[in-house]
């Protein structure tokens, strides 16, 4: 689905495998999300790059480089039901 787009960073590990490039972020555009029945609600993403990544959960973003980390169960407390 279409959601109205919004900038944001991303942080770099969901990039990788999730042990590499802690710390870093990539800027990106959010114009999309996905709703699958049982996983994390996930965002279409376009980075500074142009490369397009899909179904990425909350927790993948920050408003800020700096910003602390949370877990996903603190930001999205249930699964998706759709």
């Amino acid at each position: 689905m279409n959601v109205p787009r919004f900038y944001c960073y991303l942080r770099k590990e969901f990039l990788y495998d999730g042990t590499a490039h802690h710390g870093e972020v990539v800027s990106v555009c959010v114009f999309g999300a996905a709703s699958i029945a049982g996983r994390a609600l996930g965002f279409h993403v376009l980075t500074e790059n142009g490369a397009v990544i899909w179904r990425l959960p909350l927790h993948a973003f920050c408003h800020t480089p700096d910003a602390a980390p949370h877990p996903l169960d603190w930001l999205q407390f249930w699964d998706c039901f759709s």
